[in-house]
């Protein structure tokens, strides 16, 4: 409970700011700007959120969490729509509804899109002229033991070779290309012998950033959590890449192996700025979105 008291306190903190901000927008005289102070304030305070979104096909499930997290929505967070993730091919026709759907009612946010395995990032690379033009990323998925990943490989060089090829193709098709990596190989000593480093991934492959999967260590505590941060910007760093193109990411769906309770998610999320990562990537299930509404609740949202 001691990282969700921290937000609160935070956000009491941040009140007190933006109501001087508001004063001072109040008498200030000439031209406004088209941001306001308040807004660049909240910019600058907030951690912005990358929000996956599956079951596309369903929008009796879907609707309903995005209209309750709308009130909680902030300019610089993402949506991800999910497709084709561990099995079967992209729904292009269920991503550009749901593009379109929210871009409508979210003007500013950025519209990503999720799935797994180079075929896939082909087929979708393929269909660019189907997808609107507000979806700007491919998120590439990349993990053992799912099925769409024939070609996961724990060799460092072959990852390379992989995320290379996604970069090529989502960038050929006038995407970019963001890495959606395992997090095993930053602490779990099964991976140590392969030497995996994520900003040598980024910087070799061309990837234009990383949301590494980093739920496990948050479900295992704040320690743990904060030692793979830790890593992880030294590794940014090592490759000469700025910290906002690194996104790890929490898990609060209580029926997920690694889902982690609100509270213990909002603390490390506390540990990723303090590390010097302003964006996180968060997992939840649509049908459960109430998770998803007291983590952002939780941020002091």
């Amino acid at each position: 409970m001691n990282g969700m008291r921290c937000c609160l306190l935070g956000s009491v903190a941040l009140l007190g700011i933006l109501a001087i901000a508001d004063a001072a927008q109040q008498q200030s005289e000439g031209t406004a700007a088209p941001v306001s102070l308040r807004e660049e304030l909240l910019d600058q305070a907030e951690t912005s959120v990358i929000l996956n979104l599956y079951n596309l096909s369903r929008s009796e499930v879907v609707q309903p969490a995005v209209d309750a997290l709308a009130p909680l929505i902030r300019r610089n967070d993402v949506f991800v729509l999910v497709s084709g993730n561990h099995t079967g091919a992209p729904d292009v026709a269920a991503i550009a509804r749901w593009a379109e759907s929210l871009h409508q009612r979210f003007p500013p946010n950025a519209i990503w899109v999720l799935t797994s395995g180079l075929v896939n990032v082909k087929a979708l690379a393929a269909a660019r002229g189907k997808i609107p033009a507000c979806v700007s990323t491919i998120v590439y998925d990349y993990e053992p033991n799912w099925d769409n990943e024939p070609e996961f490989d724990a060799d460092f060089a072959k990852t390379i070779g992989n995320f290379t090829e996604a970069a090529k193709l989502a960038h050929g098709a006038g995407f970019m290309l963001v890495g959606a990596p395992t997090g095993r190989p930053l602490l779990r000593a099964q991976f140590a012998s392969y030497g995996w480093d994520y900003g040598k991934l980024a910087q070799a492959s061309g990837a234009d950033g990383m949301e590494v999967q980093t739920q496990s260590y948050c479900k295992q505590g704040l320690d743990e959590f904060k030692a793979a941060m830790a890593k992880l910007k030294a590794q940014q760093a090592g490759a000469g890449l700025p910290l906002d193109r690194l996104y790890p990411q929490v898990t609060v769906d209580p029926n997920a192996v690694n889902g982690a309770p609100i509270p213990q998610a909002v603390a490390c999320v506390g540990e990723a700025r303090s590390a010097g990562l302003s964006r996180i990537t968060l997992w939840f299930s649509p049908a459960r979105f109430q998770c998803a509404v007291d983590f952002l609740k939780g941020l002091g949202r």
